[in-house]
This record gives structure tokens, sequence and C-alpha cells, in this order.
């Protein structure tokens, strides 16, 4: 069985025995084929190049697509899976494949390897969130009273909001603004974002804020005359 072509083929062998019935039937020992495949590989000389580095390079989310290639990268020489361009935030991380063109192989492969695909992982982190506290003095109204939060690095188009917990509804300081000595001033916390592609700021994210007195209001009854 001979080829010259690159390819996969199949050998078979044949057993001959005497024609004159002198000799019974040839019988094969146990797991022993008249069949075996071989094949013939392209003989390719491959050009060495030197295999990418990973990219150290920290990125935050910004609210605009983000591109990670290897350090060492030659797309004339290899080519990068298309996810390597992200724009949300993923803290667990992106992987990525970089795989060779034809012609070529890493220099500096375990034997074997050659021409393996390389994989990389890059990270976007979260952006801080700046944080805002609106109106912290209140006035008594019978009803709980919370002062609001806001984000205030907004990436374009993006929308964050403040989940603010604790709140207040009595006074606790004259309609002046003196603190009642035996009343604690109020505190509320900034506990949770509903944009995963933000994070709140190390720290208790915390502010107090007052409810004042409630001002009487006087109503003077006009006298009649008859």
């Amino acid at each position: 069985n001979t080829a010259t072509n690159v390819g996969t083929y199949t050998a078979t062998a044949k057993l001959y025995y005497d024609d004159h019935n002198n000799y019974n039937e040839p019988v094969l020992p146990k797991g022993v084929e008249l069949t075996q495949e071989w094949s013939i590989a392209e003989n390719i000389e491959y050009t060495k190049i030197d295999m990418p580095t990973a990219n150290t390079t920290v990125f935050t989310y910004n609210g605009q697509n983000q591109t990670y290639l290897p350090n060492g990268f030659d797309s004339d020489k290899m080519y990068i899976s298309d996810n390597n361009v992200q724009k949300n935030a993923n803290e667990d991380g992106y992987e990525v494949t970089v795989s060779l063109r034809q012609g070529y192989a890493w220099a500096n492969a375990n034997v074997g390897e050659g021409t393996n695909d390389l994989t990389f992982t890059f990270v976007i982190n979260k952006l801080t969130a700046q944080l805002s506290w609106g109106e912290t003095t209140f006035y008594y109204n019978g009803s709980t009273q919370v002062p609001t939060c806001t984000v205030t690095n907004i990436c374009g188009g993006d929308t964050c909001n403040v989940t603010v917990t604790g709140g207040g509804i009595n006074a606790n300081a004259s309609h002046g603004g003196t603190p009642y000595p035996d009343i604690e001033r109020y505190t509320v916390t900034a506990s949770a974002l509903d944009n995963g592609n933000y994070k709140l700021p190390d720290g208790d994210n915390a502010t107090e804020f007052e409810i004042r007195k409630a001002e009487n209001s006087w109503i003077t009854t006009p006298n009649i005359e008859v």
C-alpha cells in the first residue's frame, strides 16, 4: 500500500495458504487485525514567533467599549477572539483566545504545543460612585422623612439609583435648629446601587440629618360687629 499525497490511508494485509488443502485456513490470534490506518502529514515549515504576554492594564467601567490586546500581539501573525472588546464591568474577567495564522508557531512553547491557542483574561472593574446627599434639614410633618442620595459621576446615558436605609419621624431639634439633648440625630446610609457597573465607595456611606419642630400657625379670629 503506497501513497504520495497528504492524507489518511488504510493498509490491508492478506494471508495466503496452501491451495491443495494440505493446511487448515489460518486463524488470527485475538486482537490481531489485518487492516491499519496510516497517514502522510503536510510538511510545513513554520516561522517561529514569540508568544504574546498578559496585558496588565487595569480597566474601569467608563460607559464605552474597551479593547484588550496582549503585549506583543501582532495581527499579521495571529488573531484574537472578538470578545476582546467589552463595555460592561466584569470583575470575574472576560476570557479571550489568541490563535496563530497559518505558517507560524510559538518559539517558546512546550514540546507539542507549538501551534496551540493561548488564553488570556482581562477584568473591567466597576466604577466607584461619587455620592451626593440632598437636603438634611426637615420639619416635622408626621411622616417618615429620608434624605435623598444621588450618583454624580454617571457615564453618559446611564442611570444609577441609590437605595437609602434609615429615616426619622419625630422632631429631634427645635424649630430654630437647636438639637434636643435627649434625642440623637438621625442617620441614613446609602446601602445599594441598581446599576451593576457601579459600586459604592469604601466606608459607611452614611450621613446625619435632623427633623426640626414644626412651627405653630396662629389663626386670628376677626371681630364681628353687629
